[in-house]
């Protein structure tokens, strides 16, 4: 399961120019919300914010990206704060260039998920069975919660 939580560029002091601190989820209302039109739009900052208690922020302001990674370029040139995937921006979260700027646990779980198909002739064929380790082993080293499921 993949969880859509904030991620946004630090800068000095976690303080951006002309900006207000982003210490708590409050401090939102203060910043640039980074949109990803989503054909189901359960990955949206109204459910983020409404799950996080806030029903006092906008969740509509800010610019909307059709590919998410137009939405994370955004948020490391500056321009605002992103709700992604912790998997997409794990790289960055890891060189410091994007940060989680709230507790995980305000992360909101979504449903929708990835899966691996074939058919019953092919599922235990090596190749097939070498790509679905592989593909488990890099989903694992990303998210240690991940399971295999038939």
């Amino acid at each position: 399961m993949q969880s859509g939580a904030p991620a946004w560029r630090p800068a000095h002091d976690q303080i951006s120019p002309g900006k207000a601190p982003l210490r708590s989820p409050e401090d939102l209302r203060h910043h640039t919300l980074l949109h990803i039109v989503w054909k189901d739009a359960e990955a949206s900052w109204r459910m983020w914010l409404l799950a996080a208690g806030l029903s006092d922020i906008d969740p509509t302001r800010g610019p909307h990206f059709t590919q998410e990674n137009m939405a994370v370029q955004a948020a490391l040139d500056g321009q605002g704060v992103a709700l992604v995937g912790d998997i997409l921006v794990a790289d960055h979260l890891a060189a410091g260039r994007l940060v989680r700027p709230f507790d995980p646990s305000l992360s909101t779980p979504l449903s929708f998920a990835y899966y691996l198909l074939s058919t019953n002739d092919s599922a235990e064929q090596p190749k097939v069975t070498a790509f679905r380790t592989w593909l488990l082993e890099e989903a694992r080293a990303a998210r240690p919660e991940v399971e295999e499921r038939t």
